[in-house]
């Protein structure tokens, strides 16, 4: 498969972002106490230096919403570079 240089300019966009979302991952704060227990979405850190803990627990990385970030930007990625790569319908000249 030949790509273009459109085709290689996308891909290095998406390459760049799921880089960006590979270090700055979704996290998670993660509690279980006698009487309340839960998690709570609480945003997004450099992978290097985790967000502290809302209240009490412990925080870890929102695996789920990241594997879903990546699901979104390879498909993204997939449908740029075909929409990019299709060639326009050459016009007929009367």
């Amino acid at each position: 498969m030949n790509l273009n240089g459109r085709q290689r300019w996308v891909i290095a966009v998406f390459v760049a972002l799921f880089v960006l979302s590979a270090l700055f991952p979704p996290w998670m704060n993660r509690y279980d106490a006698v009487v309340v227990r839960g998690q709570t979405p609480i945003g997004y850190a450099f992978i290097a230096s985790p967000p502290a803990p809302i209240a009490f627990g412990d925080v870890k990385i929102d695996v789920s919403r990241l594997l879903i970030e990546w699901v979104v930007l390879i498909v993204a990625a997939v449908s740029f570079v075909v929409v990019v790569g299709a060639q326009p319908a050459g016009r007929e000249d009367d």
